[in-house]
């Protein structure tokens, strides 16, 4: 069960870099087979409450009050904004009590209004926000009540801005305690190879369904479904431009201080690795045995040139390595190259020979490539990371561990599963917080490059140095939570600070694209500018 899981919960995370359709919906089926189990173990788990508008107003997160009278909503030194113009497929444009988010992949526009406040009409809309050809518009009251994770590259964000107790499901391969904790309350979300009653029913019973589109870049079951909200920040090509998706959350919960400052610190802490690693750039190779297509592959994704570079390392050059290797596959889509090594073209002997012995003629071509890198990072997939080690890495590329290669020599052979969720799922946190925290990941990978330096453990472990995998427990989690304790409600979040001396000019950044702090009158003069920097 844990096997059919695990390896299914991969493919999954890994969709933004399109894998095999057939092959992730193979494994997707047999995930939902693990996922109805949990289901049914979960059943009677405690409600989250939902307040009303009355009861929110007394807790001060709604108001009726005109702005007109009180002042914006959201003022400008509140509002979402982007110095280095990093995020490419999202918007934000502020009015004084709604906004728009305008997520460009999907072609939606999600008006967030406030909660308390009338609904903006489509005429008002559009004099600050037009909607483009192909585009359609949802609307959603915020602070939203409560939402639904359909990804676990979400969970991170929404953790950062602490609104896990307005989180009522999640996707089951959740590795943050506070998440298992509350998937062992009966808040994991169905899989969509699973029971779609159950899912739809899900689904229907929040205000968001945060969710991306499928592995092809199809957005239909985002734009079908009333309360999707689409958010691709896997699909933005670089570390930082990742992290910055924490702005498009937060407007959703009125959480844009929180975003600000953790994006804040996560730029600096990223670029001070960089200033921190060694003069010295050791080659780095990404490698991996895929199982199930016979193959040996060498990646060079566009995100992992960026973070290494950021960590101080230099990139393999495969193109020139690899030249002439028997074979060898090149494929190149959006998100970056891969050399694929098929182990059928080592099968040139008349007599009859094992798989292990073809395949290990495939290592071994590839591995005397690979003899001047200085540090690979192992990618195999495993169902269970505890047991694979350095004997397995040995095992897999055939080495006998006496070789003369470079990363043998100064035992710098890393892989990510350094941090996992506990059983049956054993979830990467790689593929759960690396896109909020890149800071982390590259220190992470820093560590390994430059094992003298002064940089924390993260993501990675060194498996030439038999570091193990570290496990997080649905018990580390302190918190109570709604969706365990009926009692219990999520903690109120203030309408947003109005009284703070506005410091920021009249025409502010978010997300790469203008917006305006103006009442919709205002915007109107201005709404012929509105992409003029």
């Amino acid at each position: 069960l844990a096997q059919v899981w695990s390896r299914a919960v991969l493919c999954e995370s890994l969709r933004p870099c399109w894998p095999d359709s057939a092959l992730c919906t193979m494994m997707a089926y047999h995930r939902s087979l693990a996922l109805g189990a949990i289901a049914a173990c979960s059943a009677g788990a405690a409600a989250m409450q939902v307040p009303t508008l009355d009861e929110r107003i007394a807790l001060g997160e709604c108001s009726t009050e005109p702005a007109a009278e009180v002042g914006s909503y959201f003022p400008m030194n509140v509002q979402a904004s982007s110095e280095y113009e990093l995020a490419q497929l999202f918007d934000i444009v502020y009015t004084d009590t709604y906004k728009v988010v305008i997520s460009r992949l999907a072609k939606e526009q999600y008006v967030l209004t406030q909660c308390g406040q009338a609904k903006p009409t489509d005429a008002a809309v559009n004099v600050i926000a037009p909607l483009e050809s192909g585009y359609q518009r949802k609307h959603f009251d915020i602070p939203l009540r409560n939402a639904a994770a359909g990804s676990t590259v979400h969970l991170a964000f929404l953790d950062v801005l602490d609104v896990d107790d307005r989180i009522a499901y999640v996707d089951a391969n959740a590795v943050g305690a506070c998440w298992q904790k509350a998937i062992t309350c009966g808040s994991a979300l169905e899989s969509s190879y699973g029971n779609m009653t159950l899912r739809t029913k899900q689904v229907e019973s929040v205000d968001a369904f945060f969710m991306s589109c499928d592995w092809t870049g199809n957005c239909d079951p985002v734009r079908s479904q009333v309360n999707a909200v689409h958010v691709p920040s896997a699909q933005d090509p670089s570390p930082l431009k990742t992290a910055e998706y924490i702005k498009f959350f937060a407007a959703f919960f009125n959480k844009e201080p929180t975003a600000i400052q953790h994006f804040s610190n996560v730029n600096k802490s990223y670029h001070a690795v960089a200033e921190a690693a060694g003069a010295t750039k050791p080659v780095v190779a990404w490698i991996q045995w895929l199982d199930w297509s016979k193959a040996y592959e060498v990646s060079l994704a566009a995100y992992k040139i960026l973070m290494l570079a950021d960590a101080g390392g230099a990139n393999f050059n495969a193109e020139a390595a690899l030249d002439g290797l028997a074979g060898l596959e090149t494929t190149t889509t959006q998100s970056g190259t891969t050399y694929s090594i098929k182990i059928d073209a080592y099968n040139t002997s008349a007599e009859d020979v094992s798989f292990e012995a073809v395949r290990g003629r495939a290592a071994a071509a590839l591995m005397q490539r690979l003899a001047a890198v200085d540090v690979v990072v192992d990618e195999t997939y495993v169902s269970d990371p505890r047991s694979y080690g350095f004997d397995e890495f040995k095992n897999t590329f055939h080495l006998t561990g006496a070789e003369e290669y470079a990363f043998l020599t100064s035992s710098r052979v890393a892989r990510f599963d350094s941090t996992l969720g506990s059983s049956p799922t054993f979830g990467w946190d790689w593929y759960e917080s690396r896109l909020a925290r890149p800071d982390l990941a590259v220190e992470g990978l820093a560590r390994v490059l430059f094992p003298s330096g002064d940089f924390a453990r993260r993501y990675f472990r060194n498996i030439a140095n038999h570091e193990t995998v570290l496990i997080v427990f649905p018990d580390d989690c302190t918190e109570t939570l709604p969706v365990c304790e009926a009692d219990k409600e999520a903690e109120p979040i203030k309408t947003l600070d109005r009284s703070a001396t506005q410091v920021d000019a009249a025409v502010r950044m978010a997300g790469g694209r203008l917006v305006w702090p103006l009442a919709p009158a205002a915007a109107a003069a201005m709404a012929a500018a509105r992409f003029v920097q």
